[in-house]
């Protein structure tokens, strides 16, 4: 049953009912022990309110700038170095998310494609994870999402690439996925689509998804598949899980957070631009996909939708989801995120043999 708050169409635990039903969408039971998950959930919600106070400061110093645009980029540079740098990155503040999370080496950049025995650069006949990293689409990937990607490819079985993209505002949408669909082609000329993995995180989702409708147009064969997790897909912010957790310390977002990344990275563009919020995209010929995110994310119902699209599409999709205030559950050391490794290198492991078995 449907039921209104607010003049709003609540329907999300029936949606969710319904993609269980159809085996669509799993409910990850947590790995660790009851008084762990007790003190990591404590620990989680306090990290969210202190994010939450920390990133609406900086949007407030960034508003002083708003008549000064030397001032402001200057601002946003300095931003930039300290994320990049891992001096000030945006989960620095809990000791479980900021020290050792994940595993060194493996990571191939773009600048270091090479053919190899005919197959592809790196390890003979590995697949390749193209990852776009999410950065509210105006900062660059911190030391310690470079350690996730890492450590997601390693455990998939697959040599990682950077999704490399322009940053808003000085280069706002579309940019960034024509940069990343450029990317995907530039791959092509070294091994085939079924041997390539994309992935992205939080904005980058809306990228990535945004690269593969471009593709799609450029009638450019998709990759195996697609792997997002904690995905922001709908810059309009019109799914109600965005209001509701922004009352709330089960997100370290608000409402004002999202909206000021996404003016940023919108400029004159709709927010409901199927390329830009891909939750009002058709998923038609788009490849497999798996999303993995939290009831409590901000984004969650971003993650419904894009899963019912995508089965509405006749697009095999799998959606696994945790009951944790954690966002983003990856980027830690953790049981369930090393579950969460294992659960995508299951769904990578079938699009490779599904791409084996048609080829």
């Amino acid at each position: 049953m449907t039921t209104t708050i607010l003049g709003a169409d609540y329907s999300i635990a029936d949606k969710i009912s319904r993609l269980e039903a159809e085996k669509i969408a799993t409910k990850i039971l947590s790995k660790t022990g009851f008084y762990a998950k007790q003190w990591d959930n404590f620990q989680a919600r306090l990290e969210n309110i202190l994010f939450e106070r920390i990133m609406m400061a900086r949007i407030k110093k960034a508003f002083r700038f708003m008549d000064d645009e030397a001032a402001a980029y200057a601002y946003l540079d300095k931003m930039r170095k300290d994320f990049a740098s891992g001096r000030k990155g945006n989960f620095n503040i809990m000791t479980a998310s900021s020290e050792g999370s994940f595993m060194d080496g493996g990571v191939v950049d773009m600048e270091d494609v090479q053919e190899v025995g005919g197959h592809h650069y790196g390890e003979p006949k590995k697949p390749v994870l193209l990852y776009v990293m999410g950065g509210g689409f105006i900062l660059p990937p911190s030391p310690k999402q470079i350690k996730m990607v890492n450590g997601l490819a390693k455990a998939c079985g697959c040599t990682a690439v950077f999704g490399k993209h322009r940053l808003a505002p000085e280069n706002p949408f579309p940019a960034a996925c024509e940069d990343i669909a450029d990317q995907y082609e530039n791959l092509l000329n070294t091994m085939p689509t079924g041997r390539i993995i994309v992935g992205a995180d939080t904005a980058g989702a809306s990228i990535l998804l945004g690269a593969l409708q471009k593709l799609r147009e450029r009638k450019i064969n998709m990759p195996s598949g697609v792997l997002l997790f904690s995905p922001w897909c709908d810059l309009s912010l019109s799914g109600w899980s965005y209001v509701t957790r922004s009352t709330s310390s089960a997100s370290p977002f608000r409402m004002e957070s999202a909206a000021f990344c996404a003016r940023l990275y919108l400029d004159t563009a709709l927010a409901t631009d199927p390329k830009a919020s891909p939750i009002f995209a058709d998923l038609d010929g788009f490849p497999r996909m798996c999303i993995h995110t939290s009831k409590h994310d901000m984004h969650f119902d971003d993650a419904v939708k894009l899963a019912e699209n995508a089965h509405k599409a006749s697009i095999y999709v799998k959606m696994n989801y945790w009951d944790t205030p954690r966002h983003h559950l990856e980027r830690l050391n953790t049981k369930d995120a090393a579950n969460s490794f294992d659960l995508a290198a299951g769904f990578v492991d079938e699009c490779l043999a599904h791409y084996q078995a048609v080829v």
